[in-house]
């Protein structure tokens, strides 16, 4: 994240959700929590903060092409599911343009909550680059990743625009 961008980290977002449930906000809310180790990590832990229905918190979803990824560690390189490990928004991504790396995830971490490692998409920023450097939808790129991110996130709009109308709380 940039300098300056106040709740970086899975951790931070976990205590603004946090404070926003203890002051009751009244707007629709929705957390998107990384498709990797922390972010199903701290998901568990917001959803167990007894959400108001206006408020939602989910991670990005599993998807097939990260059920065989390249990654690395210690014990050299394999293939491996990187879902609810790995995959964070980076991965969503088209990670097969010409001119950038193979995409891989390094194992870094063990998470002992969930008992999975957690890894990071080696040379990210790079892949992060080049989907910023768009200043116009290309044929060349593959967007399929990032709209099952938007498809996601729609839906869980959608639903908490369905409670409410059903609530009789939506005008």
């Amino acid at each position: 994240m940039e300098e300056g961008y106040p709740f970086s980290g899975t951790g931070n977002l976990h205590r603004f959700a946090q404070g926003l449930v203890s002051i009751g906000i009244q707007n629709n809310i929705l957390i998107v929590y990384d498709n990797d180790a922390e972010g199903a990590s701290k998901l568990r832990a917001t959803r167990s903060l007894s959400l108001p229905s206006n408020f939602r918190a989910i991670k990005l979803p599993p998807l097939e092409a990260f059920e065989t990824f390249n990654t690395i560690g210690p014990s050299g390189p394999t293939i491996e599911n990187i879902n609810g490990k790995a995959a964070a928004i980076e991965c969503y991504l088209d990670l097969d343009a010409d001119g950038l790396p193979d995409p891989v995830v390094r194992w870094t971490s063990f998470n002992r909550e969930l008992g999975v490692y957690h890894g990071e998409l080696e040379h990210k920023t790079q892949f992060m680059k080049r989907f910023l450097q768009l200043r116009s939808a290309k044929e060349s790129y593959n967007y399929e990743r990032i709209e099952a991110v938007l498809d996601a996130i729609v839906a869980e709009c959608v639903s908490i625009a369905e409670h409410k109308q059903m609530s009789g709380l939506a005008p």
